[in-house]
């Protein structure tokens, strides 16, 4: 087993710089924002208690947030073809949604069924992942990140009463057989 300290950079109530990208669909796509376009951002922090994980009583201070912008010239023609097409038709952008979904299973259930859990068209990729409901909704002493298997043995999707896109999966933990 090897031993290592892990650094504190938060030690003494630290000012450290940090850097990320906005996670929302228009932000994962190619093109630019056409000019004179207005765009608002609304950012939402989450409470403490999600965000942190240890002792209670600590919390996080945004002392200066900047966002980040890449800005370039475009050549007049560029422009003149964007008016001219927006005559004729609305700006589209190709955006490849990406949406989160919960749903709760009581604990000490050995079955749930949720139905109905796409409206419209059907998702390209559909990720299951579980976690403690009360580390979910935020608690210091548990991470929202730490998924679990808690013992699943069966997961299926099914559409019109069709397993899609194949059989569900029969899952024995105990046996490490939880991999197609």
């Amino acid at each position: 087993m090897v031993s290592r300290k892990e650094p504190n950079f938060f030690k003494e109530s630290a000012t450290v710089d940090m850097i990320g990208c906005i996670h929302s669909d228009l932000f994962h796509q190619d093109r630019l924002l056409l000019n004179l376009v207005d765009l608002k951002i609304k950012l939402i922090r989450s409470k403490p208690e999600f965000c942190l994980q240890g002792s209670e009583g600590f919390k996080v201070v945004l002392d200066h947030v900047s966002l980040f912008i890449r800005k370039v010239r475009v050549n007049r023609g560029v422009i003149l073809g964007h008016a001219k097409a927006l005559e004729k038709t609305s700006a589209k952008y190709p955006i490849t949604r990406v949406l989160s979904k919960v749903y709760s299973i009581p604990k000490g259930s050995m079955s749930s069924i949720q139905d109905n859990i796409f409206s419209g068209q059907m998702p390209k990729k559909l990720f299951v992942g579980c976690v403690d409901n009360e580390a979910f909704h935020g608690a210091f002493s548990k991470s929202p990140y730490e998924f679990k298997h808690f013992n699943l043995n069966f997961i299926g999707v099914y559409v019109d009463g069709q397993p899609v896109p194949h059989n569900p999966l029969e899952l024995d933990f105990s046996k490490d057989q939880y991999i197609r």
